[in-house]
């Protein structure tokens, strides 16, 4: 398996999230101090649309990386239908709904006192967050589907930039199943690197990381006092909360279902039937949608897990019949 690769897909997908970042920020940049309610209102549409175009370049792109790694002629079982996972959040909620928090943010602060130029500022950095993590979250989510339909894949490995958080720093090179929520946090650049049987990688250790960075960068990223006690030789996951901030994709509280693509006109509507209307132009499926993520950790098996995302929208073709002995 190429690090090099692994790395260069990851800085990609960084470049997709941080060029929708500033593109919404433009799009921030035309509210009216004096009405930014209605002004947010009337931009939001706007904003979801590059973010959901990024959604899919971010998840395109997470399909070249599979392809480049794993190589084009690899088996592959069912096709996925990358659209599906653009214009939703990872928690299940719109993109249009999820942009509405940055202008309740900005009015929250007028309220509490602050001038309209600094609470505009505070809703922006929301802005930012919200929209690099949607993105990588897509593409995340892009990689796991990519990663579903290549039976040959068992398992994946997480890759850490050198720039990691010191949580994300001590789990790199950590092994999962190919079906495990990825965890992250919000902003979070971390990618997933695609192992077959047998296949392991060396050199990704936390403290390998650690040891690559400067001694101004590790007390930056963990703290002077942990970074000291880290090159006094204590153990860097017991110095690091490492699930402190950290949910994975699929929290059972959130990012579990959508509503997204669930009318009648809906690809995923259309699956899943049981309109609450037939005779409504936007019925919608009284079946609620599972998250991809969600499908992949719950499934009995791979098989299952193909299954449920052909039914719930996520791949354009039925899985083959699984046969005997198959996983």
């Amino acid at each position: 398996m190429s690090t090099r690769a692994a790395l260069a897909h990851q800085r990609g997908q960084d470049r997709i999230a941080r060029g929708a970042a500033d593109e919404v920020g433009q799009v921030w940049a035309q509210i009216d101090e004096r009405d930014i309610r209605s002004s947010w209102l009337e931009l939001v549409p706007r904003a979801a649309t590059i973010l959901a175009a990024a959604q899919l370049a971010s998840a395109l792109g997470a399909e070249e990386y599979l392809d480049e790694l794993l190589g084009v002629a690899a088996p592959v079982v069912a096709a996925p239908a990358w659209e599906e996972i653009t214009g939703t959040a990872s928690d299940g909620r719109s993109l249009d709904t999820l942009l509405l928090q940055p202008g309740i943010r900005t009015l929250t602060a007028v309220q509490r006192g602050a001038t309209p130029r600094r609470a505009l500022m505070a809703g922006r950095i929301q802005l930012d967050t919200i929209a690099r993590t949607q993105v990588t979250d897509a593409g995340r989510a892009a990689e796991q589907l990519g990663v579903a339909v290549r039976p040959r894949v068992v398992a994946y490995t997480r890759v850490v930039a050198p720039s990691a958080c010191s949580r994300c720093m001590i789990l790199a090179g950590r092994e999962y199943s190919w079906s495990q929520g990825f965890q992250r946090h919000p902003r979070c650049k971390c990618t997933m690197r695609p192992l077959r049987p047998g296949e392991r990688v060396d050199g990704d250790s936390p403290r390998a990381l650690f040891d690559g960075l400067t001694r101004e960068q590790q007390d930056k990223q963990f703290g002077r006092h942990a970074a000291e006690a880290i090159r006094e030789g204590a153990d860097m996951s017991q110095v690091v909360n490492a699930r402190r901030g950290m949910q994975p994709a699929t929290d059972r509280s959130r990012g579990r279902y959508t509503t997204e693509g669930t009318t009648r006109r809906g690809y995923a509507g259309r699956r899943l039937g049981e309109l609450t209307d037939t005779s409504g132009r936007y019925a919608r499926s009284r079946r609620p949608r599972l998250m991809p993520e969600a499908i992949m950790r719950d499934a009995a098996d791979r098989q299952r897990a193909l299954e449920l995302l052909h039914e719930h929208g996520y791949l354009t073709d039925p899985p083959p019949p699984a046969t005997s002995g198959g996983s």
